[in-house]
């Protein structure tokens, strides 16, 4: 399903292949669902309870929702596909995969990304595409950099913890990974990514301090992160200058933009005025799960989305669940989040064996929630991506639990 992903958003945007083959991945992850279950007492025993029940907590919010707002049962179904298929995969891949999966998995990734450089320059430099058109692999139309940012993120903390960590033949690799990512970042203009790759470097070290590689680490990714940014300022002049302006970067966080109606930050008060007119109710609890979807299929396309579908709000993950499911349902799914979070760093100290794997899904984890006001990646295809990351914690605690009973 990994590479489906991959070879489904290069088909489907440069080779002009239908957009329905991503359809493929629901059936498979439904497939994937159902070994999954014929597996569930794989996952008995490893304290999951507190994550179970806030999740469950979630979903009765957005049934009442749902109950509030009378919305229709095929934009339901649409919602549920959308929001539901990440948590449906995450499960999959802790139910079905083992620990030496993962390895296996991230070496396939290493050599995606020797392609995906290859790929992404080759497109740079003979087909001329910049910006969010420049994706590699993940393909040539809008919503790439999403993909490749999680990509190239998922990379780095990985060989990044296993080189800190002394593991041989990670060097090469992991010098690489970092080199080829700030590269791929500076010509496809993928601004977000130096913050992600400095911010990353720094919680990499501190989770190792007193290791001698963590000082040298630091040392190499401010060399090389400088170089990225040379690239970048000589590709993108401008938008180098803009990023070095801190009021500049604050009203591109705060304030309404070209294409970006709303602001990342500052939007729970515009659509609460602007299209909640202050209802405490609509505030509380939204439009409704599934009454703001939009789709090329029009009994998933909601009326909400014709009226106010130019405010672009299907970009960002935290607008689109605030929309829908209002402080209530938004609260409750970053909670998911937390307090997975939580579990994986309690079980550091239980699973110290497995420790690498544990805090990179913690990381991993930071990262998506970050990524809810950057962009909607938890909810298109790049959400498998990202919930094998988040399920690589949960599969060694699983093994461990295993190999005790």
């Amino acid at each position: 399903m990994l590479i489906y992903v991959v070879v489904m958003r290069y088909a489907t945007t440069a080779l002009s292949f239908p957009g329905y083959a991503s359809f493929l991945l629901d059936v498979l992850n439904v497939l994937a669902l159902v070994f999954a279950l014929k597996r569930r007492r794989a996952l008995h025993g490893i304290g999951f309870k507190a994550v179970i029940f806030i999740f469950a907590t979630y979903c009765c919010a957005l049934l009442i929702t749902d109950i509030l707002n009378g919305v229709q049962l095929p934009l339901i179904a649409w919602a549920m596909r959308n929001t539901f298929r990440l948590f449906v995969f995450f499960y999959a891949c802790v139910a079905l995969l083992d620990k030496s999966d993962i390895d296996r998995l991230f070496k396939m990734m290493f050599c995606m990304q020797i392609i995906n450089v290859i790929v992404t320059l080759y497109q740079f430099g003979a087909l001329g595409l910049r910006q969010d058109y420049l994706g590699g692999i993940f393909g040539i139309a809008e919503g790439c950099n999403a993909y490749t940012n999680v990509f190239m993120s998922m990379l780095l903390v990985y060989y990044g913890f296993k080189w800190l960590d002394g593991d041989k033949g990670c060097t090469a690799k992991l010098l690489f990974i970092v080199v080829s990512s700030l590269i791929i970042a500076a010509l496809a203009e993928l601004k977000v990514f130096f913050l992600e790759f400095a911010c990353l470097v720094v919680v990499l070290s501190l989770m190792r301090i007193g290791k001698v590689r963590s000082i040298l680490g630091i040392l190499i990714s401010v060399v090389a992160l400088i170089m990225g940014l040379q690239v970048f300022k000589a590709v993108f002049p401008q938008a180098y200058s803009d990023m070095m302006d801190i009021d500049e970067m604050v009203a591109y966080s705060t304030e309404g933009m070209a294409g970006y109606e709303l602001s990342r930050f500052g939007s729970f008060e515009q659509i609460d005025s602007l299209i909640f007119n202050k209802d405490p109710v609509r505030s509380a609890f939204g439009v409704g799960f599934g009454g703001a979807e939009e789709s090329n299929i029009s009994p998933f396309t909601s009326s909400f989305s014709q009226v106010w579908g130019y405010l672009n709000y299907r970009w960002f993950t935290h607008q689109m669940t605030f929309i829908e499911t209002g402080y209530v349902g938004f609260c409750l799914f970053v909670m998911v989040f937390v307090v997975y979070a939580i579990w994986l760093m309690k079980k550091v100290k239980r699973v110290p064996e497995s420790k690498v794997l544990i805090q990179f899904s913690f990381i991993m984890t930071l990262f998506t929630i970050f990524n809810f006001w950057y962009n909607c990646a938890t909810r298109i295809e790049c959400c498998y991506f990202i919930a094998f990351s988040l399920a690589v914690g949960a599969i060694a605690v699983r093994a461990s639990f295993s190999k005790s009973r």
